[in-house]
């Protein structure tokens, strides 16, 4: 388990913040420059959408809608990476849950 400090600096595992307070902050995930670089990406794909098709998968200020906004770790490699795959993120879930047993429903 790892050690955790709380909002209040309280030091104890991230299962007991989570029952406590209902949330596990903060929990590195990425490092800044592993950020900018899925940043990218998503951008690049934002644009791809509207290219495609603009008026029918994006908003007027060409944000993707509907079924591409749903699941992208489903259609998206690198969303899979960060929502699926990293352990950085999946240690932490499963400890608050207590369980290795978890699948993503949604993302």
């Amino acid at each position: 388990h790892q050690s955790h400090y709380d909002d209040d600096g309280n030091k104890g595992t991230n299962r007991q913040t989570y029952l406590s307070k209902g949330y596990v902050t903060p929990i590195d995930v990425l490092s800044i420059e592993e950020a900018r670089i899925l940043r990218g990406k998503y951008e690049e794909w934002v644009t791809s959408v509207r290219q495609q098709s603009p008026a029918s998968s994006t908003t007027s200020d060409g944000s993707p809608i509907g079924d591409l906004r749903f699941k992208p770790h489903l259609h998206l490699p690198f969303i899979n990476d960060v929502a699926v795959r990293n352990e950085s993120l999946l240690s932490v879930v499963k400890e608050v849950l207590g369980t290795s047993n978890i699948l993503l429903w949604s993302s």
